[in-house]
């Protein structure tokens, strides 16, 4: 596991950021811009004044152990993101990212697992907004069952958005570039006059389409009560 801590001495209105990039797996195939992908966008939240922790090629526990590191440098936030970018898989409605030990199939994937409800619940305490951005494929090729009542992303809590580099049961691309389709797209975003989350997603979203010719569909819900920005608002 590769970890680092970006510490920013004033975070811009309390934001805080989690970023992992899974890219060299055990028996999955690697995903050789998953690693960089995520390096991009943690140094481009670095610069919109987040305190950013970034993980690359983690087990569920260093995950773990980085969410809980973020969970108090979280403590007054009034924002925190999360950005991930490697394999994930959805099943019965709920989507988990899949860690670096994760093996090629059957249910001992879940022990190498993280559902993205499980780490939206961690900054939960207290009121504040939550924006997840996955950077993975939504389809279950290996068709794995489980019973994950409760975690379906359709019971996202109050105050978050997700957003998702593809449709449901779609796939994300890694791409052929240097830079995958998604964080191209979100980091060209972030470069544009601040706009709320959900212009800057339907703008991602617009690329992304363009990008791959229509195959890589991203995709968001979201339970805000009010306007969420990842940069800063107009005016502060």
């Amino acid at each position: 596991m590769w970890l680092s801590f970006v510490n920013v001495a004033a975070a811009q209105n309390s934001h805080v950021a989690l970023v992992i990039g899974n890219g060299h797996y055990r028996d999955l195939p690697n995903l050789p811009n998953a690693t960089r992908d995520a390096r991009l966008i943690a140094h481009m939240l670095k610069r919109l004044g987040y305190k950013t922790v970034l993980v690359t090629d983690t087990t569920r526990e260093q995950m773990l152990g980085a969410v809980e590191q973020v969970r108090v440098f979280a403590k007054n936030a009034s924002q925190v993101v999360i950005y991930y970018s490697g394999h994930g898989v959805e099943i019965n409605g709920a989507s988990l990212i899949l860690m670096q030990d994760a093996p090629k199939k059957g249910l001992h994937q879940l022990r190498h697992a993280v559902s993205v409800s499980e780490l939206i619940s961690v900054f939960a305490d207290q009121p504040r907004q939550k924006i997840v951005l996955l950077d993975a494929c939504r389809d279950n090729p290996l068709l794995i069952g489980a019973n994950l009542s409760g975690q379906t992303d359709q019971h996202i809590m109050a105050g978050t958005f997700l957003g998702f580099a593809a449709q449901p049961g779609g796939s994300a691309f890694d791409g052929k570039a240097r830079i995958g389709p998604f964080a191209r797209a979100v980091v060209t975003e972030l470069a544009q006059p601040v706009q709320p989350i959900e212009d800057l997603m339907r703008n991602v979203r617009l690329r992304v389409v363009t990008e791959t010719g229509g195959q890589q569909v991203p995709w968001s819900m979201n339970s805000l009560m009010r306007p969420a920005y990842l940069s800063s608002r107009p005016g502060l």
